[in-house]
C-alpha cells in the first residue's frame, strides 16, 4: 500500500514538472518578443523553427540541451528563473507557512525567489506572502495579473491560486469576488488536508459574512476539526473571531464575550469590524466605540455613531468634543463620507436632505465595502425617514430594494 501511495505521488509530481517546463515557452516567447526577434533568428544554429514555435505555444517540453542555448542567446539569466522541480517544492512549502501563517518562514521563502522573473508558480508563491502579511497593494498587481496565465497551471497550482486569491478578496471585502473564486476552486480542491481546511475556512467565513447559513456553520465545523487535529492555533483563532462575528449579527451583545484577551490577538481590522457590528446593532454604541483601534477600518464611523448617540440624548459638551475630533480625523483617515456635514443634518432635522445624503453617499459606500450590516442599517434608516414623511410608496419601494441588494450579494450556486 505504501510502495503503491509512494509510487502514485511520483507520477504525480513528474506529471507537474513536465506540465511547468512546457510553461516555460511562455517566458521564451515574451523575452524574444521584447527583443524584437523571430522565430527564425532565435532557433538559428541550434534547433528547427517549428521546435520553437512548439515550445512557446507549450506543444512540447523544451529538452536541457536547446533550452540552454535558447536562454544564452537572449541572455536568460538562469539566477531568474524558476524551474518546476524547484518550485513545486517551493509551492508546497509556501502552502504550508500559509496554513499555519508562519510569516517568517514564508518570509525567507519569499526572499529566495524574489529576483525570479520567470515562473508562474513564482507568482503565486509571491500572492500567498502578500495576502498572509496583509499588503494588498501589492498583492493586487500580482492578482491581476495571474488571470491571464490560468491555462498554464495545473490542479494543485490552481487550487492554490485559487485558496490565496480568495484570501485576497475577503481581505479587501470583496465578499461576491471571494464567493466567485470559491466556487471555481470546487473543481480544482486536492486530497491535501490543509487545501480542504482552508477552502472549508474561506466557505465559512465568505458565506457566513453573507449571510448564507445553510453553508457557512458547516464548514466552519470542518476547518475547525483540521485545525485541531494539526495543532493550528492561528487559524483556530481567525475561526473564533469569525464564530464571535457572526453572533455579534444575529445575537448582539447577548452571544459574545470581548475579552481584553480575545481582542488583542486580533488585528486592527477583524476588531473594528466586530465592533461596528455591535455598534450599529446596540442602543448605547460609546463602550464599544472606546475600543476600536484607529489603525482599522471603521473608526470614524464608529465616532459618528458616538457623536449621534450624544446628539440624541443632548449631552452637548461631548457631543461637540467628539464632532470636533471627527472633522479633525477627516483628512488624516480620508474618509469618502463627510460624517461632520450628516451630523449637522442630524442637528438641523432636514431629514429629506439627510436622507438624500444617506442614499446618494453613504449607500454606495457601504455597498462597496459588502458590509451586510452596514448595508441593512442605511437602508432601515432610509425607509424610516420617509415613513415619518408619510413618503410610504418611496419606503416601500427601499425596503424591496434592500431586499433586492441582499438576494443579489447572497445568489451562490448549489
Amino acid at each position: 500500500m505504501k510502495k503503491s501511495l509512494r509510487k502514485n505521488l511520483q507520477k504525480r509530481k513528474e506529471n507537474m514538472h513536465e506540465f511547468y517546463y512546457m510553461g516555460i515557452g511562455d517566458r521564451i516567447k515574451k523575452k524574444r518578443t521584447e527583443l524584437n526577434m523571430t522565430q527564425e533568428m532565435l532557433a538559428k544554429g541550434i534547433c528547427s523553427n517549428t521546435y520553437i514555435s512548439k515550445i512557446e505555444n507549450q506543444k512540447t517540453k523544451a529538452k536541457t540541451a536547446p533550452l540552454n542555448l535558447i536562454m544564452e542567446r537572449m541572455d536568460m539569466d538562469y539566477k531568474k528563473i524558476g524551474f518546476p522541480e524547484e518550485l513545486i517544492a517551493d509551492l508546497e512549502k509556501s502552502v504550508e507557512y500559509f496554513y499555519y501563517k508562519n510569516i517568517e518562514k514564508y518570509k525567507e521563502l519569499f526572499k529566495k525567489i524574489e529576483n525570479f522573473e520567470f515562473g508562474i508558480l513564482a507568482s503565486v508563491i509571491r500572492l500567498g506572502y502578500y495576502v498572509l502579511i496583509d499588503d494588498f497593494d501589492n498583492a493586487s498587481p500580482i492578482y491581476n495579473e495571474m488571470f491571464r496565465y490560468l491555462n498554464i497551471l495545473e490542479n494543485y497550482g490552481l487550487s492554490v491560486f485559487f485558496i490565496y486569491a480568495s484570501f485576497f478578496n475577503l481581505g479587501i471585502n470583496d465578499l461576491t469576488s471571494a464567493r466567485t473564486i470559491i466556487e471555481m476552486t470546487r473543481g480544482t480542491i486536492q486530497n491535501d488536508e490543509r487545501i480542504i481546511a482552508l477552502y472549508s475556512h474561506l466557505c465559512y467565513a465568505v458565506y457566513g459574512e453573507l449571510g448564507i447559513s445553510a453553508i457557512s456553520p458547516m464548514t466552519g465545523t470542518i476547518a475547525y476539526e483540521i485545525y485541531l487535529d494539526t495543532h493550528n492555533f492561528s487559524r483556530l483563532n481567525d475561526l473564533s473571531l469569525y464564530n464571535s462575528l457572526f453572533k455579534a449579527y444575529i445575537s448582539g451583545e447577548d452571544k459574545v464575550v470581548l475579552s481584553t484577551e480575545f481582542l488583542s490577538r486580533l488585528t486592527p481590522n477583524h476588531k473594528n469590524k466586530l465592533l461596528f457590528s455591535l455598534i450599529i446593532k446596540e442602543n448605547n454604541p460609546v463602550k464599544y466605540v472606546d475600543l476600536l483601534d484607529k489603525k482599522g477600518d471603521y473608526y470614524l464611523e464608529g465616532l459618528f455613531f458616538k457623536a449621534k448617540f450624544y446628539l440624541l440624548n443632548e449631552e452637548k459638551e461631548a457631543y461637540k468634543a467628539v464632532k470636533k475630533n471627527i472633522n479633525s480625523l477627516h483628512y488624516e483617515l480620508k474618509s469618502e463620507i463627510d460624517y461632520v456635514s450628516l451630523l449637522k443634518l442630524s442637528e438641523s432635522k432636514q431629514e429629506l436632505f439627510r436622507k438624500d445624503f444617506l442614499i446618494n453617499r453613504v449607500l454606495p459606500y457601504t455597498l462597496k465595502k459588502q458590509n451586510i450590516q452596514s448595508i441593512k442599517a442605511v437602508l432601515d434608516e432610509i425607509v424610516k425617514i420617509l415613513k415619518s414623511k408619510n413618503r410610504y410608496k418611496d419606503a416601500l419601494a427601499y425596503q424591496e430594494k434592500k431586499e433586492t441588494i441582499l438576494k443579489e450579494l447572497q445568489y451562490y450556486e448549489k
